[in-house]
């Protein structure tokens, strides 16, 4: 029972977090789109979290999933809507992800995961701020940033995590602006076409969630 309502109060935070960031980005939006927004984003973490929650009882790393999942289904929402990723709430993720895997680690008396996701952390980094540089039109900043704190949680579990969740990350990005290409609502060469974050979350998020 403890654990349910862990999940689901950690998933509730989603909302009032969203509504505030929405407020800040813009403070012009009706507010019957915004709160109806923060209510559905709330739904979304706590269904995430509770279906986590139920297929791994008592592990030790839950605070560091309802973490990756608040910020996940946030960080989303603002990049579908208005095709940016803030740095602080990135920066938040992985710095708060890093403290409570290590937590969790510590709790354990095994470190081999949290060193792992470092690694891949760093690794996945530099090759995405490689590209960031080499083609900032192509693949934005803000991708740059978030792909490394996703690599983060999918090396704590495992390398083969890591890779199935980057696959299906791409594979659903390509889904996602192949679609927006073929309605119109992107186009090729320019910056910021197509929201990449809710993809590369969503394939993050669905490997953690059902590994």
């Amino acid at each position: 029972m403890s654990l349910a309502v862990l999940c689901v109060a950690a998933g509730l935070l989603a909302s009032p977090m969203l509504l505030a960031c929405l407020h800040q980005l813009d403070p012009d939006r009706d507010p019957r789109s915004v709160h109806r927004l923060s209510v559905w984003a709330g739904v979304a973490a706590v269904s995430a979290l509770v279906v986590r929650g139920a297929r791994f009882p008592g592990s030790p790393d839950l605070l560091a999933w309802c973490w990756l999942v608040v910020f996940g289904v946030v960080l989303a929402v603002i990049d579908w809507l208005y095709r940016r990723l803030p740095h602080p709430l990135t920066a938040a993720l992985g710095l708060g992800g890093l403290v409570l895997l290590t937590v969790a680690s510590a709790q354990v008396g095994r470190f081999d995961g949290l060193w792992r996701g470092v690694v891949a952390a760093a690794v996945v980094g530099l090759v995405t701020v490689g590209l960031h540089l080499l083609r900032p039109a192509g693949f934005g900043g803000g991708d740059a940033v978030l792909l490394p704190v996703l690599a983060l949680f999918l090396g704590y579990l495992g390398w083969e995590h890591l890779l199935r969740g980057l696959l299906l990350s791409f594979l659903l990005t390509g889904v996602v602006a192949a679609a927006l290409l073929a309605t119109g609502r992107a186009r090729w060469g320019q910056g910021a076409g197509f929201p990449a974050g809710p993809p590369l979350i969503a394939g993050a998020l669905f490997v953690v969630i059902f590994h």
